[in-house]
């Protein structure tokens, strides 16, 4: 009996310490700008940007930045313009690029991390629009030795998805540590799913 009764407290308190670490999966619309609408977990928030910088450390602020409640899920939205080939073309990005711009920021995702392994790699249509999706799990490359813990190198889970907007490259990046990639990864793909371009 009093084995029973162990094994059960065991069951609901194991049960229990999941429930209490797994995000909030209600998701919320939220409009970044006139064209964009995403949804988001409604505990995500704006990241500070004082946080931002900390984090990131990215010279130019991105279109918009949310972060979890506990501050170890991140949302992010950026745009690039096609600088390093226009000194060959003048021509904009378009959907047709896809596949090269996904060939582009692979190899970049490769060369920031010592070792790195893809879930998905591919170009899909989501809402009628095409996106290239890069989903991965890394160890960031930390060269200097600054973004270790324990002395460890950070193990990384991203789900980063581009597409071409007004000639830009439009992208949308969740990560996480890889650690909890399991209470976020179907979240993100939600997350994913609900972009909206006009």
């Amino acid at each position: 009996m009093l084995l029973r009764i162990s094994i059960l407290f065991w069951v609901v308190w194991i049960s229990a310490g999941t429930q209490a670490q797994s995000p909030k999966n209600k998701l919320v619309k939220i409009k970044v700008n006139d064209f964009l609408q995403i949804s988001l977990p409604e505990e995500f928030r704006v990241m500070d940007s004082q946080i931002y910088t900390r984090k990131y450390g990215a010279y130019r602020p991105p279109l918009a930045i949310y972060t979890s409640e506990d501050g170890n899920a991140d949302f992010g939205v950026n745009e690039s313009v096609n600088q390093s080939l226009k000194a060959f073309t003048q021509a904009k990005w378009n959907a047709q690029d896809l596949e090269i711009i996904k060939g582009i920021y692979k190899a970049s995702i490769a060369a920031m991390h010592t070792e790195v392994s893809f879930i998905q790699d591919k170009v899909e249509t989501i809402r009628g629009r095409s996106f290239a999706v890069l989903e991965f799990v890394g160890f960031v490359k930390d060269e200097d030795k600054t973004i270790t813990f324990n002395n460890t190198p950070v193990k990384q889970y991203s789900y980063l998805m581009y597409t071409v907007h007004d000639g830009k490259i439009l992208i949308f990046n969740f990560n996480c540590p890889a650690q909890i990639q399991n209470l976020w990864q179907e979240t993100a793909r939600q997350i994913m799913q609900n972009i909206i371009l006009k």
